[in-house]
């Protein structure tokens, strides 16, 4: 049956819990996506027909994605996490987290003019949204947002 498989990679992270446990592991993605482009582990995580997903590491966990509050990929990897347009918004931002934990870099969003700022965009984002930093990108679960504070400067996302 191995010809009804989908060939996936893994997407080595970091992950934060809920109850503050933090694991390192890997995602599982598929190969190529519905674009031909390399699966991304923002799709997964932001896809509601899964709510659990395995966590390869010295042992192989299930996790809810309701209880994951940030996932933390490497620089470099996974770049295709942003939204990768030269019309898209940028925004640095500092983000308390309901633990207490802060997590800052740069958000990239595409909205209609209408519907441009960052508070419309978070108010629609889907339950992960990518903040990339100059180390790395994490995907920071939206239910455990407690503050955005919008900071200034020069981006540094390219």
């Amino acid at each position: 049956m191995e010809i009804f498989r989908t060939p996936q990679r893994m997407v080595p992270v970091r992950v934060l819990l809920e109850d503050g446990q933090k694991l390192e592991g890997g995602f599982y993605v598929p190969a190529t996506g519905p674009d031909g482009n390399p699966g991304r582990l923002l799709d997964r995580l932001n896809d509601a027909s899964e709510e659990f997903l395995p966590l390869a590491g010295r042992y192989e966990t299930l996790l809810n994605k309701s209880c994951i509050v940030t996932v933390e990929l490497a620089s470099g990897q996974q770049q295709t996490e942003g939204i990768e347009s030269d019309v898209a918004r940028e925004q640095k931002v500092r983000i308390a987290l309901a633990r207490g934990d802060t997590v800052e870099g740069w958000i990239r969003y595409l909205m209609p003019e209408e519907r441009s700022r960052l508070l419309d965009y978070l108010n629609e984002a889907p339950g992960f949204i990518p903040v990339i930093g100059e180390r790395r990108v994490t995907l920071v679960h939206r239910r455990f947002i407690q503050s955005v504070e919008e900071l200034t400067g020069v981006s540094a996302v390219k």
